[in-house]
């Protein structure tokens, strides 16, 4: 960042991720994948679920509502015909897993407030009453 050439080649290593959370997004994710200079979308499953009308959530191994579960595969789908990495937002790594395999390709794994929380639990188990 910043040294020499840094102007010149930012491009090069700046990728560009649109995120896809409404179902006109979806409805539309091929062509705004399509887009000379989009890199990928990421995907924000709550967010995504909200605007199905459906309860969000936590983005773990299970499968998420059936709408919300099409609407993913629909953005996959369209990252698959134009080259594009899709991306989500996942909790766990059995998510992670499953998701690999349904073509995701980049991972946000857990949350501070989950790692947070994981370690304080994880710390006061040990103390006896």
């Amino acid at each position: 960042y910043a040294g020499d050439g840094y102007y010149d080649e930012a491009n090069q290593e700046t990728s560009l991720f649109v995120m896809i959370e409404t179902k006109e997004g979806v409805d539309n994710a091929r062509e705004i994948l399509a887009v000379e200079g989009v890199d990928g979308a990421y995907i924000g499953p709550s967010d995504l679920s909200i605007a199905y009308g459906v309860r969000p959530g936590i983005s773990t191994g299970e499968h998420l509502d059936p709408v919300v579960e099409e609407a993913i595969d629909k953005i996959v789908a369209a990252g698959n015909a134009t080259g594009k990495v899709i991306g989500m937002h996942l909790m766990d790594a059995a998510a992670a897993n499953r998701r690999l395999k349904q073509g995701i390709r980049m991972i946000g794994l857990g949350s501070e407030m989950r790692f947070t929380t994981a370690g304080v639990t994880n710390c006061f188990k040990g103390v006896e009453q």
